[in-house]
C-alpha cells in the first residue's frame, strides 16, 4: 500500500493526530522518505513500540510470557 499522511493514519487507527504525531515525535513508528506513513508497517511498529499505558516492566514480562506480578495494597491498621 502507499504511504498515507499523517491525518489519514490517524482515521485508519482510529486515534487523534496528537498521538499519530507523538509516536512519530518518540520513534514508535517511522515515516518513508517522502514524510508519508505506511499503515501496514506503521501498525507493526505501534504494535511493536507502544505499551498501552503499563510500566516498561510490566509490558517487558507481558511480553516475553512471564508472569506479572500483583501488587498488593495495605491499609495502615489504626
Amino acid at each position: 500500500m502507499t504511504g498515507v499522511s499523517q491525518r489519514a493514519y490517524a482515521r485508519l487507527r482510529g486515534v487523534r493526530l496528537s498521538a499519530v504525531q507523538k509516536a512519530i515525535a518518540t520513534k514508535r513508528i517511522t515515516l518513508n522518505p517522502d514524510g508519508t506513513i505506511d499503515p501496514a508497517t506503521a501498525d507493526g511498529e505501534w504494535n511493536r513500540n507502544t505499551f498501552g499505558g503499563r510500566t516498561l516492566a510490566q509490558a517487558a514480562s507481558h511480553r516475553h510470557g512471564l508472569p506479572r506480578t500483583e501488587v498488593r495494597r495495605t491499609r495502615p491498621t489504626s
